[in-house]
């Protein structure tokens, strides 16, 4: 009897220590989640400001000499919260991430003093300025946006495998449940063929408290789980929605002025603003699909951006070049860097609001879902220790009434 005392006791032990580790590991995995959903947000801002200030450089090359003041604070702007977003992104960074991170930050520097060579030409009227702002956006679309693309991905995978880890975890947790419901069954059994005992207070309370504490635990996760589930197919996915339609809204935009600063030769630069438009419609598509009323708003101003695209392009194309390019200089922002009121400025504000809220929806959720399960790890230990405790005490108490 002193040897099934012990022997339970520890099954129950080895119980509360294998069910807290298992908690502790779900913990940790939406932890991780929580991590690298904040990292995709950084990267999406980033990638983002660098596809705006390359918008507002060709914007600005565009409007000839030298810019209004207000759309060149705003491209610095621009600029600026693309680097400090790449110091942020770099200090999470993982693995390899930090060299391509490297890379990136160094072709966009190169990139910056691209335009800032076509600008000084374009101020004293040499054309060659437009080759150089060119060169510029194609830097970004070669070096830049590549790079933030990849490892965007690899960040989207890694938040959805951290998040649709819990099922595995609840088979842990169960498993070592089910053992200690079987080691303590089997010593409830045993213990009464030897003492013609019926029950066992002692350990009777050690299976329901083992039991208990399972079922308990196990639902809890399965809760945390649904949240971090319906987190990721929700606001996560818009989040992801909006800041890609942006991305592409952007680029866009940039090839919209390349086409004219192309005057005539600038056929693949329309193609590109076709592929890019038409890549902000889907995404904002789906972003209306899981936000309604933020999406659906965005969307609306985004097809009234692409009729003023067709009015530009309509000039252009009937050898009004000066109407097309006052046209195009006309969306987005006033020479005061102020919104316009047209379909790109409303496109620019709906869009930016409904990423910002999903980004904080998703953060908080996943906060949430991590913490509900922190308490879970030590109240499963303290149950395997109370178990063992309660068993040993069961089987001692038979010792005492055999004595």
């Amino acid at each position: 009897m002193r040897i099934g005392a012990i022997a339970t006791a520890v099954v129950a032990v080895l119980f509360g220590i294998i069910g807290s580790a298992t908690v502790a590991d779900r913990t940790n995995s939406l932890g991780h989640a929580g991590d690298a959903a904040a990292q995709l947000t950084r990267l999406e801002a980033v990638r983002t400001a660098v596809v705006e200030a390359d918008s507002l450089a060709a914007s600005a090359y565009l409007s000839g000499g030298l810019e209004p003041p207000g759309r060149r604070e705003t491209y610095e702007a621009r600029l600026a919260s693309a680097q400090s977003g790449l110091v942020d992104v770099s200090g999470s960074a993982i693995a390899n991430e930090s060299v391509a991170l490297g890379g990136v930050g160094s072709a966009l520097t190169t990139a910056s003093g691209l335009v800032e060579q076509a600008r000084a030409n374009s101020r004293q009227g040499f054309p060659v300025g437009a080759a150089y702002q060119r060169q510029a956006s194609a830097l970004v679309r070669s070096d830049v946006l590549p790079a933030l693309d990849e490892i965007a991905a690899a960040t989207a995978t890694r938040t959805t495998d951290e998040v649709e880890g819990g099922t595995a975890s609840q088979l842990y947790l169960w498993l070592a449940g089910l053992a200690a419901l079987a080691a303590l069954a089997l010593g409830t059994v045993w213990l009464s063929g030897l003492t013609k005992r019926t029950v066992n207070i002692g350990l009777a309370i050690a299976t329901l408290t083992v039991f208990g504490f399972t079922a308990f635990a196990s639902s809890v996760m399965a809760s945390s789980g649904s949240t971090a589930n319906d987190t990721v197919r929700g606001p996560y996915a818009a989040a992801t929605a909006f800041a890609q339609a942006r991305t592409a809204a952007f680029d866009a935009k940039s090839n919209e002025a390349l086409t004219l600063i192309a005057r005539g030769n600038g056929a693949a630069f329309e193609e590109r603003w076709v592929e890019q438009a038409d890549e902000a419609t889907r995404q904002l598509d789906i972003a209306a699909g899981l936000d309604p009323s933020a999406g659906r708003d965005a969307a609306d101003a985004w097809a009234s951006y692409r009729a003023d695209h067709e009015a530009i392009r309509a000039f252009d194309d009937e050898g009004k070049y000066d109407e097309a390019v006052v046209a195009a200089l006309a969306i987005g922002a006033t020479d005061d860097g102020t919104a316009a009121p047209d379909g790109f400025a409303t496109f620019d504000t709906e869009s930016r609001s409904g990423l910002e809220v999903a980004a904080i929806t998703v953060n908080s959720r996943l906060a949430d879902a991590d913490e509900a399960l922190a308490i879970h790890r030590w109240l499963i230990l303290f149950a395997g220790l109370f178990a063992a405790g309660a068993a040993y005490g069961g089987f001692t108490r038979r010792i005492q009434e055999y004595r």
